[in-house]
């Protein structure tokens, strides 16, 4: 069954025609549904990747060809789309139907893979970890981490500087010391802070370099500039921490639910193992990858550069809110 760019689908049977009728030619939607995400995910855009677009060009070249909106014209072809935070080991994981926004999920996921290998099979995912590693970073930091941080100005410090590639697949917290420094210009170390979330790097970039077919539906983002972008490009005054957190939480709250997420899945309880702020967070990634496959997100950097195994550098922000003026959350 020819599709479009190319691509050829081949249906896997017919549907089995009452006595007396002629057999149909129409495949059975179960199939067309799998034909479509395994010729058109695992073949198209890596074909549409390989040929060296970029991933904006690639979401637009698999939204056209599903039909201009991914949905292929059936209604029943489920388009789901997911946020991933790191939390205690695991991932924190929110999806939600972007057909049927009443249906959603909130899980934790021990690896990456088992959200994007699950049931709903995600179009496009944001995580909150870096991807993109360079060999040797300078100016502080990856082109990613200097123009988050100049966006979000005085909350700067929530971004911090990843090392060098070398660095982060250092045996030790001294090893990556020694290698970041001799790797960075000017010599840098990695924080604690940077140092303890290292293994989700490493288990992200092990992923994309060995599948680089999931590079275009996974995509780096940052729950802080989520939020500060959704709060109208304003600084949220309490944070999700310490002693104003039940006031930070309620405001990301507010925020997530004026970006359009169901009102109850912003409310739910987190799951077992996973803290009420990464519970938020990975709404908020949810958000950035809705806006990623309708192509309204924006990178950051502005002109995206990528590391010696071609993964993008850079961190995608949502579309700035549709209301005209926003208030800014307490």
């Amino acid at each position: 069954r020819r599709i479009e760019a190319g691509m050829q689908v081949e249906p896997r049977g017919r549907r089995a025609a009452p006595a007396g009728e002629a057999p149909s030619d129409q495949p059975r939607i179960e199939e067309v549904e799998a034909d479509l995400r395994e010729g058109i995910w695992q073949r198209g855009l890596l074909d549409v990747r390989m040929r060296g677009r970029d991933e904006l060009s690639a979401n637009r070249a698999v939204r056209a060809i599903l039909g201009g909106d991914g949905s292929g014209g059936d209604e029943r072809m489920a388009r789901w789309v997911a946020g991933l935070d790191g939390c205690r080991g695991a991932w924190a994981g929110a999806l939600i139907d972007l057909d049927a926004p009443t249906r959603w999920r909130c899980a934790r996921f021990r690896r990456v893979i088992d959200l994007l290998g699950g049931p709903e099979a995600p179009v496009c995912a944001g995580i909150d970890v870096p991807i993109g590693l360079p060999d040797r970073v300078r100016g502080g930091g990856r082109s990613a981490d200097r123009a988050a941080r100049a966006f979000l100005g005085a909350g700067r410090s929530s971004v911090f500087p990843v090392p060098p590639r070398a660095a982060v697949y250092a045996a030790s917290y001294d090893a990556a010391k020694a290698l970041s420094r001799a790797g960075s210009e000017p010599p840098f170390a990695p924080s604690i802070q940077c140092w303890n979330i290292l293994r989700y790097v490493r288990e992200v970039d092990d992923l994309l370099r060995g599948r680089p077919d999931l590079a275009t539906r996974l995509h780096e983002v940052h729950p802080e500039v989520a939020f500060f972008r959704l709060n109208g490009d304003r600084r949220l005054a309490a944070g999700k921490k310490g002693p104003a957190r039940l006031e930070g939480l309620s405001a990301r709250r507010a925020l997530l639910i004026a970006a359009g997420l169901p009102e109850a899945l912003v409310r739910s309880a987190p799951p077992a193992g996973i803290g009420a702020d990464d519970h938020l967070d990975a709404m908020a990634a949810l958000v950035v990858a809705r806006d990623i496959a309708a192509d309204r997100a924006e990178p950051l950097p502005n002109a995206i550069e990528r590391d010696s195994y071609g993964l993008p550098i850079v961190i995608w922000a949502p579309a700035a809110p549709d209301r005209p003026d926003p208030a800014p959350m307490p």
